[in-house]
């Protein structure tokens, strides 16, 4: 253990071999901040970030969260190995005093503490871990203190669930007075009439999506009870119904969230049984969720080029996000409401190519007004994007002005299923849905 460990290239041997080293160890890492800089552009990057966010977004999404995860350990973990070998080079031998494992704890904490997610923060970062030590010896204080100093940073790191990182560019963005926010959606929909219409479709009468005799049990708890339904081309079926009907479960079986259940489901004649929420999403099952899984370190273009897959180009891309208003691609979706980044999934997963797209209470966030404004662009997406849709809403006037026909689930089994005047003129409908009594 006490051998002499040489340096690369002979550094040793060198008339300046400490400063050759640190000119050496510095090309290193400037050459993997680069990398890592190019890696978090790209698609890989992308799907490092999407995974930190919500393992389920990105199962939905079509990546296995299991090779997402793998990757971004496997890197970290050549990076890591790479600056212990530069660690033991400058020591000049290998020792356990220099793996400490409050050494290591230090520097996790401070990672979190600077946002080391960031390219500038983590050299800051290891400026501070450097010269907080240097500063504390200058007042004959004890090192240990630097300890104490960075786990009070840590503290208020995870307590305000912010980093300095974070804290400078948000400082940074007040001070800008342009292009502070993005403007919500209903600044950049076209002008519709916002009278309530029947939607129309032009279905080929295939069948694609095709779920039959579902029960889903939860204990005794049946979530679901022998449903049945039917989506098929270029149509918009909504699944309606009061809250605990089952509609979200019936969402998670479908998309492959929820494995244990019986009955059968089938995409365009493919048994989907058996298949993860990934490989289902790859076949042409898309959904979007109810809480907002769209991470806000990415920009609109490349959350969209992420969950497209290579399946549109660029200025189809642009094109989409046009038709549903979203704001340009370049646009940072931290600075994206809430209500706009739902209609971003939308766009994103329309983009996307899906046989079927799922939707899970899409216009959440949205004002009435522009929960009809947004049916007009929604309701066109089977004949413009060939793409059959299954919408989960409370919006009464959306799934009037979208939806052709209409499944209603009512503790866990279908109460009424049809056309959907037909559907909302039923009165065991009007009873459990809107609580209307029967014969008023």
């Amino acid at each position: 253990l006490n051998q002499r460990i040489d340096r690369p290239f002979g550094i040793d041997r060198s008339e300046f071999g400490d400063r050759m080293y640190f000119l050496f160890t510095a090309v290193v890492v400037v050459v993997i901040a680069a990398v890592v800089y190019q890696i978090g552009k790209g698609k890989l990057g992308g799907m490092w970030r999407f995974v930190a966010f919500s393992e389920r977004g990105t199962a939905a999404a079509g990546t296995k969260v299991r090779n997402a995860k793998l990757s971004a350990f496997g890197v970290s973990a050549f990076i890591g190995g790479l600056a212990g070998g530069l660690t033991v080079g400058q020591i000049g031998q290998v020792s356990s005093v220099s793996f400490q494992t409050g050494g290591s704890l230090g520097l996790f904490v401070l990672c979190i503490v600077v946002g080391a997610h960031f390219i500038d923060m983590a050299f800051f970062g290891a400026i501070l871990f450097v010269f907080v030590p240097e500063i504390l010896k200058q007042f004959g204080l004890p090192l240990e203190w630097a300890n104490v100093v960075f786990g009070v940073l840590g503290v208020q790191a995870l307590t305000s669930n912010s980093t300095l990182g974070d804290q400078i560019r948000s400082g940074l963005r007040k001070l800008k007075r342009h292009g502070a926010t993005a403007q919500p959606v209903s600044a950049h929909l076209e002008e519709v009439d916002l009278e309530r219409t029947s939607a129309i479709f032009t279905t080929t009468g295939q069948p694609l999506l095709e779920v039959k005799n579902v029960t889903v049990r939860f204990g005794e708890l049946r979530a679901l009870d022998d449903v049945s339904l039917t989506v098929y081309d270029r149509e918009v079926v909504g699944l309606i119904g009061p809250n605990g009907a089952g509609k979200s479960t019936m969402i998670d079986t479908i998309t492959g969230f929820l494995t244990d259940y019986e009955g059968t489901i089938t995409l365009d004649g493919k048994p989907m049984e058996g298949l993860a929420p990934d490989r289902r999403a790859h076949e042409g099952i898309r959904r979007t969720f109810q809480q907002d899984r769209v991470p806000s370190s990415m920009t609109v273009g490349q959350y969209m080029r992420l969950m497209a897959h290579g399946k549109s180009t660029p200025t189809e891309i642009d094109e989409i996000l046009s038709y549903f208003g979203c704001p340009p691609a370049h646009t940072p979706l931290r600075v994206v409401d809430v209500g706009s980044r739902r209609i971003v999934e939308v766009a994103a997963n329309v983009a996307s190519k899906p046989v079927v797209l799922l939707l899970d209470e899409p216009a959440a966030g949205l004002s009435h007004d522009e929960h009809i404004v947004f049916g007009n662009q929604l309701k066109k997406i089977p004949q413009k994007y060939g793409i059959s849709v299954l919408l989960i809403e409370h919006d009464l006037d959306l799934v009037r002005s979208v939806c052709s026909k209409l499944v209603v689930l009512n503790f866990g089994g279908v109460l009424a299923s049809g056309n959907q005047a037909e559907v909302l003129r039923d009165p065991e409908v009007l009873k459990a849905y809107m609580g209307e009594k029967v014969g008023e």
